[in-house]
């Protein structure tokens, strides 16, 4: 699956009204590829980091077709995530999920997490992400055949590449689960668009 992974900013001083166990410091958006595609949300607050248990757990949509070949995503195709964000706060508010096989583009699917889980004092911002490709969760570890491809990045804003999550995060968590798949290097910063190459370590 190929997962946003994203740590949100500290909880906010400024707004009493948050408790801290209910301030959601992890937020990851995915593409699972199955038999068919499908687009999750999976977030966390401190406490639910704490004990594995996700705090916004949406049911699995499918947003693509069914493929030939299970856990196979033949050549051509292209999986967008857009995220939507208040625009005075930055909280994430929803995610578009668009699939592209080459031929067909397909409705694109959105879920809007106070839909899907999330109440409405757990959105928060993001302030750091990267795009993973793994397996299935639950910590698992997966070994890719074959594969490359191509990611491409795009914000509002300046875009930085940073050697460690920054001290404005609310987490400096990562994700568990981990494969074969390889990175290529992205620019040093000052970017509202950027292109990263992957491919799958022998």
């Amino acid at each position: 699956m190929f997962q946003l992974n994203a740590n949100s900013s500290a909880m906010p001083k400024s707004n009493p009204k948050i408790n801290s166990n209910n301030w959601i410091v992890w937020q990851q958006y995915i593409f699972g590829v199955g038999s068919v595609i499908q687009g999750a949300v999976n977030n966390w607050t401190a406490p639910s980091l704490r004990t594995g248990n996700q705090t916004v757990n949406s049911p699995a949509v499918q947003v693509g077709p069914t493929l030939a070949q299970t856990g196979k995503l033949p050549k051509g195709y292209k999986l967008t995530f857009t995220l939507t964000t208040d625009k005075n706060t930055g909280n994430v508010t929803a995610v578009t999920y668009e699939v592209y096989d080459g031929k067909t583009l397909y409705p694109p699917q959105t879920l809007v997490l106070t839909d899907v889980g999330a109440t409405p004092l757990e959105v928060a911002p993001i302030v750091d992400f990267e795009l993973n490709l793994v397996g299935p969760g639950d910590l698992d570890h997966t070994k890719f055949l074959s594969g490359a491809g191509k990611i491409t990045y795009s914000a509002s804003t300046d875009l930085n590449a940073l050697p460690s999550i920054p001290g404005c995060a609310g987490s400096n968590t990562t994700t568990g689960e981990n494969s074969n798949s390889s990175y290529g290097l992205v620019p040093a910063g000052g970017y509202k668009s950027f292109v990263q190459s992957f491919s799958v370590a022998k």
